[in-house]
């Protein structure tokens, strides 16, 4: 994955979003299924008080026997776009 963050909403506007929402920018070559689904479950573990800062990034360790289950629903979640690179020497 080349890089995340989380930043305001400036994209999305609806008149059922709250005063203040946000987009997670994900960038990478590629994604494994419900790979996207399951960050945002994490982040929804975090804010509810189920897991802390350290214990994620405990899970990102190569070592690391735990396992992010929790599939955030999809409900909610916009795919922006997607942008696809052309192998050299193809056309």
């Amino acid at each position: 994955m080349k890089y995340q963050k989380i930043i305001d909403n400036n994209i999305y506007q609806a008149n059922f979003f709250p005063k203040q929402s946000y987009v997670f920018k994900v960038v990478g070559k590629g994604f494994m299924r419900n790979q996207i689904r399951l960050m945002f479950g994490c982040l929804i573990k975090l804010g509810r008080g189920d897991v802390t800062l350290q214990y994620i990034e405990d899970t990102l360790k190569n070592d690391s026997a735990e396992v992010m289950d929790y599939i955030a629903p999809a409900s909610g979640l916009i795919l922006h776009s997607v942008k696809f690179e052309q192998k050299k020497g193809t056309s």
